[in-house]
């Protein structure tokens, strides 16, 4: 059994488990339709923003999480290089890049439960608001009772719900071509170049932010591999691969079977079940394929639910937290934290409900994306900052080549998000979102932005405010944090 260096008693892992960790935690069903939207050109989609953002963000959690292994994560990290305030943000960004996050999954949980009696309903709000929040709040009471059955139902999720329904999609679609049907997209080579002509054609590919996070919350497990400075490039190398071709033949798949005026934002994966079974009448299978989805999709909601507020209630130890949300049950869950989530989000979900349905799962994806990359781009600084104030600390793993490297990662990491931000401010082109601009009549550039703008603006301002009222006595007592050390991404690790 090989171990690892900081405790002798603990199983190192291996190159490819900690590329399985990372590939869990950022894979999932609810992005293929967006990109599938964009035909062939989403394969240089994905690769250029790979390139530009995901593997930043994995070579600068290689070396935050080796470095700075402690509880807090990313709240840690930023604390050390940048101070407590802008730690504070951090970690609220990322916690209410979830909570922004919710009702857009909940409507794809939602649509699959829907294709389970009567895909019609997929697209009904009477029918998705509703159910989005019964499924939600059982999540939620679900985590009181602590992390042991969440981990088990998520774990099952993962694989059930996720990973299969995926494989079957790329499988379906390689048979559909094979036997000689129409592919509703154009495959030739020629289509790999996207049209960038203006802001509005590329915005609605910026939600592909949104897909490609989350790595930081498994940056702890780093420090656990045997050979680091061979083990995390390796792992990286190997997650970097099977994620960008999954999620590349995925959204394929969905382009193939889909015309992209027939795409239904929150249920482009269930339509793809759907065309297929009905062409080769296999009618059954679809509520069963469905049923899948939905298993998935409710076991990543609840992953999500506690693991935020866990990292939020680490900056509680700092005093930065008001008393009453620090409150816990005897499981040692927030209870307080995840019901005033569960308020912000019912709020989110009915307001997504009274927007057309697919404009409502992209502004808040979007908003979502932008919320994530103001605490990558807190991240990125941070790394560099580190490097400066402590380099006498022992890092197992750092990005490779020395200053030049580290420059270079953090520049081109924090330039994407500066410039993913801006663009996610733009209205898109107007074939984008061509039912909302319907439903909204000539000036729903002006109620694009209106939606998208402020909602950003708000929840970078509340931390501020929040951190400028703090009183020394929301610090909790000294001997309350020992009982408190509920680790995040062991939870993560727990599930996947």
């Amino acid at each position: 059994m090989h171990q690892t260096a900081d405790n002798p008693n603990q199983k190192a892992l291996s190159p490819f488990v900690l590329s399985m960790m990372i590939t869990a935690i950022v894979i999932g069903l609810e992005g293929l339709p967006d990109m599938a939207s964009y035909g062939l050109s989403l394969v240089t989609f994905y690769i250029f923003f790979a390139i530009v953002y995901f593997i930043p963000i994995t070579l600068v959690t290689a070396e935050l999480g080796a470095g700075w292994p402690g509880r807090g994560g990313i709240y840690l990290w930023i604390k050390t290089g940048l101070g407590k305030r802008l730690a504070f943000l951090g970690v609220w960004c990322q916690w209410m890049q979830v909570v922004v996050w919710y009702p857009s999954v909940l409507a794809f949980a939602t649509a699959a439960i829907a294709y389970m009696i009567d895909p019609e309903l997929a697209s009904k709000p009477f029918f998705l608001v509703p159910v989005s929040l019964v499924v939600f709040w059982v999540a939620t009471l679900l985590n009181f009772r602590g992390l042991h059955w969440s981990g088990i139902l998520t774990t099952i999720g993962l694989y059930v719900g996720t990973l299969f329904p995926l494989l079957l999609i790329i499988i379906m679609a390689i048979y559909w071509l094979a036997s000689g049907h129409t592919s509703h997209t154009a495959l030739e080579p020629k289509y790999l170049i996207p049209d960038i002509s203006s802001v509005g054609k590329v915005v609605m590919v910026l939600m592909v932010f949104s897909f490609l996070s989350g790595l930081e919350v498994n940056a702890v497990h780093f420090r656990r591999t045997e050979r680091p400075k061979k083990s995390i490039p390796l792992a990286v190398f190997i997650s970097f691969v099977i994620i960008l071709s999954v999620s590349i033949l995925g959204a394929l798949a969905v382009a193939i079977f889909v015309s992209p005026e027939n795409l239904e934002l929150q249920s482009g994966p269930l339509q793809v079940f759907e065309a297929f079974f009905s062409e080769f009448g296999f009618e059954w299978a679809l509520p069963v394929l469905a049923a899948c989805v939905a298993i998935g999709a409710i076991g990543h909601i609840i992953v999500w639910i506690i693991g935020p507020t866990e990292a939020l209630s680490v900056a509680a130890h700092d005093g930065v937290v008001p008393p009453f949300l620090q409150r816990r049950n005897q499981a040692g869950v927030p209870v307080a934290m995840l019901l005033v989530q569960g308020l912000v989000v019912t709020i989110l979900s009915i307001v997504m409900g009274t927007m057309n349905i697919n404009a409502g799962f992209a502004i808040v994806t979007l908003v979502s994306g932008m919320v994530y990359l103001v605490m990558y781009a807190l991240m990125f600084i941070a790394c560099l900052v580190l490097r400066y104030k402590h380099p006498d600390v022992e890092r197992s793993y750092k990005i490779p080549g020395g200053w030049f490297g580290i420059w270079l990662v953090v520049g081109v990491g924090t330039i994407t998000c500066i410039i993913g931000i801006v663009l996610s401010c733009f209205p898109p082109d107007a074939t984008s979102e061509k039912d909302f601009i319907e439903a909204a009549g000539s000036n729903w550039k002006s109620l694009w932005v209106l939606y998208t703008v402020p909602a950003f603006l708000i929840i970078i301002v509340v931390p501020f405010i929040i951190y400028a009222f703090r009183r020394p006595h929301w610090a909790p007592p000294e001997e309350l944090l020992g009982h408190e050390e509920v680790e995040t991404s062991a939870h993560e690790m727990e599930i996947h």
